[in-house]
């Protein structure tokens, strides 16, 4: 899918912000999407960055996007929504991999409240 901007070697990524947390970490269902953001520094093209996107400890979406070039500090965004994966409420969580390697601390979030089905 690759709807992404950045990369790095894992040891020097580091989270330094997501709009889940920005906007207090607490969502509804009818969010049209959500953001996890990092800075990546020392970028090398060919880094491949993939992002896990958990419900309740269950996987239910991954992206995966690979940098074009090379960069002393890029931001690098991935994003979901409703047609990727439904947003039933539950306790989220966002991974971040950089060359299959873990590369930043799980962003953690909730979506409250009732579905948009009936």
């Amino acid at each position: 899918m690759g709807r992404q901007s950045a990369g790095i070697g894992a040891s020097r990524l580091r989270e330094v912000f997501a709009l889940v947390r920005f906007f207090g970490a607490r969502f509804g269902p009818g969010e049209p999407r959500l953001y996890g953001t990092w800075v990546a520094y020392n970028l090398r093209a060919g880094t491949v960055f993939r992002t896990q996107w958990y419900r309740d400890d269950e996987l239910v979406f991954t992206d995966a996007w690979t940098a074009p070039r090379d960069g002393e500090q890029l931001c690098i965004w991935f994003y979901v929504t409703p047609q990727d994966v439904e947003f039933l409420p539950g306790r989220w969580q966002i991974r971040l991999f950089a060359d299959e390697i873990n590369a930043a601390t799980p962003i953690e979030f909730l979506i409250e409240g009732d579905t948009m089905e009936g």
